[in-house]
């Protein structure tokens, strides 16, 4: 079996739902639950005072 590691980097909230698919996926391909080493994943934040800013600038990073 391949222990492959599933890594998302620099991606936007959309990126996120990629976790949970991984897991799904992986329990049926290998009939067991994935190590909680095998995913990696690295957010894109922007803090604003403004919340509408904030999501606003965020889309913009992210390409949304």
């Amino acid at each position: 079996m391949h222990k492959h590691v599933g890594a998302v980097f620099l991606a936007g909230y959309q990126a996120s739902g990629r976790s949970s698919r991984y897991r799904e996926n992986y329990l049926k391909m290998h009939g067991a639950h994935a190590p909680l080493d095998r995913l990696a994943y690295c957010a894109l934040v922007h803090v604003n005072k403004d919340k509408a800013k904030a999501r606003k600038n965020s889309e913009l990073l992210s390409g949304t």
